[in-house]
C-alpha cells in the first residue's frame, strides 16, 4: 500500500510557480475623499424651524392619510343614507300615490314652485319636518311646515346670521339636504316606474332587482354602489367569475335616467335644424320616428350614458302600443 502512494508521488510533478493576477501591476492610488463642512455663522442658524417643520410635516401628512379614510368612511355613509331614504320614498309613493316626484326631474314652467312642495313633502315622508298649527297676528291657526325637535338644532332658525359662523354651517347643511332630497326623488322615480324591485343588501347599500334591472345593467340584481364590475357568487357563496355591467349602478344615474324618461326633452334633429311641429300625436309620431332613424342612421360617435337612457325610454314607450 505504501509502494503504492510513492508511486503515485513520483509520477506527479511539481506545478511550476503561478504568478498572482495582481503580480506585476500597480496598485492605483486612492485619494482620500475630501468632506466640505459648511461653517455657518451662529446668527445665520434658526435651530427651532427645522425641528418644528419635520414635526408639522410628519403630523400634516397623518393626518391628510386619516382624513383619506375618514373621507372614504364618510363617503360610504351618505351612501348608505342615500340608499335607506330612497327605499323610504319608494315605499311612501306607493302608499300614496299622489305623492309627486317629477319636479325632481321637470323644467316647465312653476318646477320651482312644485320642487318647494316635493321638498316638504319628502321631508315629511322622512320625519325631517312635520305640519305644525302656530297662531296668527289675529289670533288665527296657521299651519306651516317647520323642522321635527329631532333634526332642529341642525338647520338655521329663522332670522338666524348664515353669513358666517355655526350658521353658515347650517345653511350649508340644508342646502346639501336639498340637494340630496332631488337626487333621492329623481332615483326613486326611476325605480317605481320601472316596475323594480328595491331593498337594503346587508352591506347597507340599495340593492335592485327584477327584469327590468337586468334591460339596464346586464343583470338581473345589482347594488347601487358605482361599482361596475361584479363578482358575482353562486348558492353555496363560491366567488365566480367577474362581470361588467352595461351600466354603473349609481344614484346619479338613476335620477339621469328619470331627467330623460320623464322630465327631459329630446328634440331630434332634422336637417334644416327646426323643431319637428305636429298638429296631432299620430302625425307627430311619424315625424319623429323617421327623424330618429334619419339620426340613428348617420350618428358614428360613441354612445353616451344620456343618449343610451333616451333610445331605452322611446323603446319603453313603443313596446306597448306595438
Amino acid at each position: 500500500m505504501a509502494t503504492t502512494q510513492i508511486a503515485a508521488k513520483a509520477k506527479t510533478k511539481a506545478a511550476p510557480p503561478q504568478a498572482s493576477k495582481s503580480q506585476g501591476k500597480e496598485k492605483p492610488e486612492t485619494k482620500s475623499r475630501e468632506i466640505v463642512i459648511p461653517e455657518i455663522k451662529s446668527k445665520a442658524i434658526s435651530k427651532d424651524v427645522g425641528p418644528r417643520f419635520v414635526k408639522g410635516l410628519a403630523k400634516a401628512e397623518q393626518d391628510i392619510a386619516q382624513g383619506e379614510q375618514l373621507v372614504a368612511a364618510g363617503e360610504a355613509a351618505k351612501a348608505n343614507w342615500l340608499s335607506e331614504c330612497t327605499l323610504a320614498v319608494v315605499k311612501a309613493v306607493k302608499a300614496d300615490p299622489t305623492i309627486d316626484l317629477t319636479p325632481a326631474v321637470s323644467s316647465d314652467d312653476g318646477a320651482k314652485k312644485k320642487m318647494s312642495v316635493m321638498n316638504d313633502t319628502l321631508r315629511i315622508v322622512l320625519g325631517i319636518s312635520e305640519i305644525v298649527t302656530i297662531k296668527g297676528k289675529n289670533g288665527e291657526d296657521i299651519r306651516r311646515v317647520d323642522y321635527t325637535a329631532a333634526v332642529k338644532e341642525f338647520f338655521p332658525a329663522r332670522g338666524e346670521n348664515t353669513d358666517a359662523g355655526p350658521g353658515k354651517a347650517k345653511a350649508n347643511l340644508r342646502s346639501n339636504v336639498a340637494h340630496a332630497l332631488k337626487k333621492i326623488a329623481g332615483a326613486a322615480l326611476t325605480i317605481v316606474n320601472r316596475d323594480m324591485r328595491a331593498d337594503m343588501d346587508k352591506s347597507g347599500v340599495l340593492r335592485l332587482s327584477g327584469p327590468n334591472v337586468k334591460k339596464i345593467y346586464g343583470m338581473d340584481n345589482v347594488l347601487v354602489n358605482e361599482a361596475q364590475k361584479v363578482i358575482p357568487v353562486d348558492k353555496k357563496g363560491n366567488a365566480l367569475d367577474p362581470i361588467e355591467l352595461k351600466e354603473k349602478p349609481s344614484f346619479a344615474g338613476l335620477q339621469r335616467r328619470a331627467q330623460v324618461e320623464i322630465g327631459g326633452k329630446v328634440v331630434a334633429p332634422r336637417s334644416n335644424n327646426r323643431t319637428i311641429k305636429a298638429t296631432t300625436p299620430d302625425k307627430a309620431i311619424i315625424a319623429i320616428a323617421k327623424s330618429l332613424v334619419d339620426a340613428v342612421s348617420n350618428y358614428k360617435g360613441n354612445v353616451t350614458a344620456d343618449m343610451k337612457a333616451a333610445l331605452e325610454a322611446v323603446s319603453s314607450a313603443i313596446d306597448p302600443i306595438l
